[in-house]
């Protein structure tokens, strides 16, 4: 398909992947086209912290309970307030996501504070080098399970889990100090 097209109906663009909220509230973010290759392209903008889908939403984001990357989706530089302000979702499964080239985190799921659940497993970090404020005000969420994080190029973990006041268990177990 035709990457740098418009999206499928019905679906919003973000980057060269788009992305779309069906009826039960499940954001899901898939290449465009349905192709099998898509880039997240956050837009940088200072001034802003919510995320680009909130942003940009043409649906109700109170709507959205739950998100889930499709295979075939991959970060660019920035993933950046990618999921911030989604307060509603309780879940995501972001497995299929390709972080290896993402170099900024921070704020990517600012104030979802009805998090409980959250797939990280695959996460490729060891370009990363700001997570301020990641998982800030994620009020719900008990457990974050990290086992491939890496912090080779980290310079910013400011905030990382501030205001997580259910956070029982958290394993950074290759975090390097």
């Amino acid at each position: 398909p035709d990457q740098s097209g418009t999206p499928t109906e019905g679906w919003n663009r973000l980057g060269t992947c788009e992305w779309a909220v069906d009826e039960n509230g499940q954001l899901t973010i898939r290449p465009l086209a349905n192709g099998k290759y898509g880039v997240l392209d956050i837009p940088k903008d200072d001034l802003k912290i919510r995320s680009p889908i909130v942003e940009n939403a043409n649906c109700d984001v109170d709507a959205i309970n739950s998100v889930k990357i499709m295979p075939g989706v991959h970060s660019g530089k920035s993933l950046e307030r990618l999921f911030s302000g989604l307060k509603k979702v309780e879940e995501m499964d972001l497995a299929e996501l390709d972080t290896s080239n993402c170099e900024d985190m921070h704020y990517m799921f600012f104030c979802c504070s009805s998090l409980k659940s959250i797939d990280l497993g695959a996460f490729d970090t060891s370009n990363v080098q700001n997570m301020a404020g990641m998982f800030y005000g994620c009020k719900s969420l008990t457990s974050i399970d990290l086992p491939n994080i890496r912090n080779l190029s980290v310079t910013n973990t400011a905030y990382m889990f501030s205001g997580c006041s259910s956070l029982t268990s958290i394993n950074l177990a290759n975090f390097d100090s």
